[in-house]
């Protein structure tokens, strides 16, 4: 299983490139008249995903202190996939 500190360590990098891509999608969608819908299609599924890894980001920042009851709520396994599709992703 992934190390957990690895992957909190990469969220910025990986919200860094979420926002690269919405930029770089945002501004071909705007140049473009009439543009496909599938690069719509892309755009919104780019901020869906940097709305995915802020809230990822805010849970790592937040799960220090979080009572351990809390803590044992959240299953590792599930942020491991949540973080290993979103590097898929881009």
């Amino acid at each position: 299983m992934a190390d957990p500190l690895s992957i909190a360590d990469s969220v910025p990098a990986l919200l860094s490139v979420a926002g690269k891509v919405y930029t770089s999608i945002s501004m071909v969608e705007s140049s473009v008249a009439d543009a496909p819908d599938s690069l719509r299609a892309a755009l919104t599924a780019a901020d869906e995903m940097r709305m995915t890894l802020v809230s990822f980001k805010e849970l790592m920042e937040r799960l220090s202190g979080l009572p351990r009851e809390r803590k044992e709520m959240i299953r590792l396994t599930y942020l491991v996939i949540t973080f290993r599709e979103s590097v898929i992703l881009f």
